[in-house]
């Protein structure tokens, strides 16, 4: 694992194939009505590859807010190097991501703000079936906020890459239907659209 943040790295060819995963597993159950994207290239060429497979084309609509945490000194650095490095403030952060910022970072203040005004936007929307495309860190967040669960406990929210995780969301009332669902990219993919999604 890799802290990539705000380096605006590009799919490398695992990248590619997950985000079809993706995009086939939708297609079998669940045509959006508007699609979200973060403007980082590696969200929004995943949701214009989901676009691709969708039963009308959409036009992408690019949100900076949900671009993905700036880690500061950590970008780049793997697990391994953060704990050996710089462990203890890496604990603290994870423990307490409300009270200690990684080192020339961005503070939890300062994401809980943007994800807040990215969700309001969203859901201003007033579709039924709203797709997000974002990243690990900001996704983690919006469940933060919708769900009204302890900061905390963020960090323990497992989020592989290429993803599904959905939400339920009448009047002021969120509701987890799923989440971290990537068994589409766990089987081959001639299996995967015969996998319904819970919608």
């Amino acid at each position: 694992m890799k802290y990539q943040g705000k380096s605006n790295v590009p799919l490398n060819q695992k990248g590619l194939d997950q985000a079809r995963n993706t995009a086939y597993r939708l297609s079998s159950s669940f045509s959006p009505d508007i699609i979200f994207s973060s403007p980082m290239k590696r969200a929004l060429v995943t949701a214009q590859i989901i676009n691709g497979h969708n039963e009308r084309l959409l036009s992408i609509e690019k949100l900076d807010d949900l671009s993905e945490i700036d880690f500061g000194d950590w970008e780049g650095k793997t697990l391994h190097e953060l704990k050996e490095n710089d462990n203890d403030r890496y604990s603290r952060w994870r423990k307490d991501p409300l009270g200690v910022v990684p080192p020339g970072g961005e503070s939890f203040e300062n994401i809980s703000s943007r994800v807040s005004r990215s969700l309001s936007h969203i859901l201003a929307s007033k579709k039924t079936r709203i797709l997000v495309v974002s990243h690990g860190g900001i996704i983690r967040v919006a469940a933060k906020i919708l769900l009204g669960i302890d900061p905390s406990l963020i960090w323990k929210l497992r989020l592989d890459n290429c993803s599904i995780s959905i939400f339920d969301i009448w009047n002021d009332t969120s509701t987890l239907v799923t989440w971290n669902d990537h068994i589409h990219n766990e089987i081959p993919p001639s299996l995967v659209a015969s996998i319904p999604l819970p919608v």
